[in-house]
């Protein structure tokens, strides 16, 4: 389809530019494609990290609180004293759990 847009394409000037923006497109198709890779690497990081973190609670853990960890997420139901929530991997599946402080 390119080979037939340059074919019609009447002058050089014409076929020059439309050769300019198919490396242009190839360039932003690549950088593109070079941010998603970047962005996958550090989403893959960022899971990494959320398996090691931990939120300890010293007093209260009132209901209605949402706790995050990673993309994970617990809506806490009743209050709560003392505790500490984790992510753990069950069933392939992960889920924050919490132990007694």
């Amino acid at each position: 389809m390119i080979k037939q847009k340059v074919a019609q394409a009447g002058s050089i000037d014409k076929k020059k530019d439309i050769l300019r923006t198919v490396k242009r497109l190839a360039k932003l198709t690549e950088l593109e494609q070079s941010q998603q890779n970047e962005l996958e690497e550090i989403a893959e990081d960022q899971r990494q990290l959320a398996l090691k973190a931990a939120i300890e609670v010293n007093a209260t853990l009132f209901a209605g609180v949402e706790l995050r960890i990673g993309e994970e997420v617990l809506q806490i139901h009743d209050d709560i004293k003392q505790s500490r929530f984790h992510l753990v991997n069950e069933e392939d599946q992960l889920k924050i759990m919490a132990d007694s402080a």
